[in-house]
């Protein structure tokens, strides 16, 4: 399969833009900037930041083998964010004016100095993307493309832990007698659970193989384009995976499917059974995967200086068996406890691609998000590793922070920040809470409204998607150790209020 390359920063920036240019064809705000003279500078940003946009699609791929696209895309951000700030203040004063008709008298001048700054920064912004020989937008996006090897049906049995219950499962559904010429059957779950090492543990099963008298494993696909294609179909109609099955209803009866999925929508288009759920690793045969890539070994006996670090790494993992198997891969043959600390402290991030491909596995489900999406999931790094919400508080959170963008169809905007939320669900960058799951069927069934949380690992992809755009101070900052915030941190969430209270508040007026 060949995968899309990876988009850092700006890549809800195009989502953004279209939030500004509704913005601007306001017309109270207009108003507001015509009484003021300001409506030149106002059709002026419109107009360059409408040439920005047509590079920008070419701008997001080359920032990563160009540092110098990288910081102009930044520095184009921050300067979007404070153009939004602008014409927010235009909305406020007009606002109030429908109250007051009196201006404030020191309005237009605290207006003119900040404008005036605007207009400086867009036109070093738009000469120096002269200099970036940065492609217009044709209709068509350019995608780099970097190779993997495709997965087959090989797999080593004696090293895969703790997925003999779900294989035993699955196997049951495959050899169930049915009356249908075609099973579809559905593993549903977030990157780097182990989809297909289950679905190589059941297509070699031994009992599969006396049932069927033909096997196929199919990899979809090992060329990009193939799969975007595939993606448009089954999001465009469910009659295409119709006309994809056809030739398959010629087959035996009795005939079937497994696919692999991270997207609960593409698994109601294709199953003709309920989806399978799969979970995460036990601890213990999490811990288990870590030891045997870390130190070939069941356990720490050899090495017992080794097992806290060991085992608080594989905590972080948290059932994830592809992050217990870069860790352990990345320590393989190290055997000094100061290197494992390193680990268990280091930014899944920051562990070079070259060493683990854990999180170009998690970048992959992030890029194939909506721009609006993009911006929704990385608002949710602040909130902490293991924090438990409700859709409905998440929601008015996006709304409050202007992240649903309005439809033509005027539709509710709590009901499409509902929408955002279930399309990330079924994504799998959130998933129901353990502690709801625990609950009765009576009680799920009441007053109680369901508790979701993202896995350690989304957590860690959500920070690294609002990169200084969110800052999260926890309680650790009551030490004296100090922390810097960035200049151009836009949400900003503080977890113990009495102990940082002030800082937050001078950092925020500066």
């Amino acid at each position: 399969m060949s995968i899309v390359a990876e988009v850092v920063a700006g890549a809800a920036l195009s989502a953004f833009f279209d939030k500004l240019f509704d913005k601007f064809s306001s017309s109270d705000l207009l108003k507001t900037f015509r009484k003021e003279n300001f409506d030149a500078d106002l059709k002026k940003w419109e107009s360059m930041l409408l040439k920005i946009q047509l590079v920008l699609d070419d701008a997001e791929e080359k920032q990563l083998t160009s540092r110098l696209v990288k910081i102009w895309l930044d520095e184009l951000e921050d300067l979007a964010y404070d153009v939004d700030d602008i014409l927010d203040e235009f909305a406020t004063e007009a606002l109030r004016r429908q109250l007051n008709p009196e201006p404030k008298s020191d309005f237009v001048k605290q207006m003119r100095s900040k404008i005036e700054g605007i207009d400086r920064r867009l036109q070093e912004i738009v000469e120096e993307k002269k200099d970036l020989e940065l492609r217009e937008n044709t209709g068509r996006r350019t995608i780099t493309k970097t190779s993997r090897p495709p997965s087959t049906s090989l797999v080593n049995e004696s090293r895969t832990y703790g997925r003999d219950e779900d294989k035993m499962k699955i196997v049951k559904l495959l050899l169930e007698s049915s009356d249908a010429q075609l099973s579809v059957i559905p593993i549903v779950g977030m990157g780097g659970l182990g989809k297909t090492t289950l679905a190589q543990l059941v297509y070699k099963d031994d009992e599969v193989s006396r049932h069927f008298q033909l096997k196929a494993w199919v990899c979809v696909s090992e060329d990009f384009d193939n799969l975007r294609l595939t993606k448009e179909i089954l999001h465009s109609t469910s009659e295409s995976w119709t006309e994809l099955c056809k030739p398959f209803e010629f087959g035996a009866q009795g005939s079937k499917i497994v696919v692999t999925t991270r997207n609960d929508d593409v698994s109601s288009i294709m199953g003709t059974t309920p989806p399978y759920k799969l979970k995460e690793l036990s601890r213990d045969a999490c811990l288990r995967v870590f030891t045997h890539h870390a130190l070939d070994a069941t356990d720490f006996s050899e090495y017992p200086e080794l097992k806290k670090y060991g085992q608080e790494i594989v905590d972080r993992c948290k059932g994830a068996p592809l992050a217990a198997k870069a860790l352990g891969g990345l320590l393989r043959s190290k055997h000094d406890p100061c290197e494992w600390e390193d680990v268990l402290n280091s930014k899944i991030w920051d562990i070079p691609e070259d060493k683990s491909s854990i999180f170009s596995v998690l970048r992959l489900s992030y890029n194939y998000l909506p721009s609006h999406l993009k911006r929704c999931f990385a608002y949710c790094s602040l909130f902490p590793k293991d924090y438990e919400f409700q859709e409905r508080e998440l929601v008015l959170l996006w709304m409050a922070e202007g992240l649903i963008q309005e439809t033509k169809a005027k539709k509710p905007m709590e009901d499409l920040g509902g929408d955002y939320f279930r399309d990330l669900l079924n994504r799998s960058f959130f998933q129901q809470s353990s502690s709801y799951e625990s609950l009765s069927f009576f009680q799920q069934s009441s007053s109680y409204e369901s508790l979701f949380v993202m896995h350690d690992l989304m957590n860690d992809l959500a920070m690294w998607a609002a990169g200084d755009l969110c800052c999260r101070l926890e309680d650790q900052l009551g030490g004296s150790k100090q922390f810097e915030i960035s200049t151009k941190v836009r949400h900003f969430l503080i977890l113990n209020i009495q102990t940082i209270a002030s800082i937050s508040l001078m950092k925020m007026c500066i």
